[in-house]
């Protein structure tokens, strides 16, 4: 769930996505996008402002349960 400001200073969802997305590791925000590990070892980009998937590769043959990380301008798994 993507929470943004309800302008009564609370937070509402902004978008909400139940289908490949990790259990533990947390997503990275950069810019207008998301990014995240998937469990099964998918990396993800999201538009976060509206949730839809830019892109999603598999970048390991198995799971993982880290957190991506940013490094100045990189994002890193």
């Amino acid at each position: 769930v993507l929470l943004a400001p309800d302008g009564k200073g609370g937070a509402a969802a902004a978008w909400l996505r139940r289908k490949d997305t990790p259990y533990v590791p947390t997503p990275v925000a950069h810019g207008a996008h998301l990014y995240w590990l998937t469990d099964t070892g998918f990396a993800t980009c999201a538009d976060a402002a509206s949730g839809e998937v830019v892109w999603s590769e598999r970048v390991l043959a198995r799971g993982v349960t880290a957190s991506p990380v940013l490094i100045g301008d990189a994002v890193v798994g």
